[in-house]
């Protein structure tokens, strides 16, 4: 099984505004991932997403630059200090 880093976002799941957000993050992601080698993200899931989004890392050596490129997306749309990164299956 490939690695997935959550992406946790804070706030109130029923917040639209937040929601909004977060899918749009989520649909420049995916765009994003189109032309990087590294991972992806569904945009399945990124249509059905409230407060949290799972990217797909394609493999574990590559985890660190993709969690250094999340932050530096986060921080450009604004969500720098609002949102948390962990590896599946970790909690804070």
């Amino acid at each position: 099984m490939r690695p997935q880093l959550v992406i946790s976002f804070a706030g109130d799941a029923a917040d639209t505004k937040l929601v909004h957000r977060v899918r749009n993050f989520g649909e420049d992601l995916h765009r994003a991932f189109e032309t990087r080698d590294d991972a992806a993200i569904s945009l399945d899931e990124v249509d059905v997403a409230t407060n949290e989004l799972r990217v797909t890392v394609k493999s574990v050596s590559k985890v660190r630059r993709v969690a250094q490129f999340l932050e530096q997306v986060l921080g450009d749309h604004g969500f720098e200090g609002a949102a948390q990164i962990r590896a599946a299956g970790r909690t804070a």
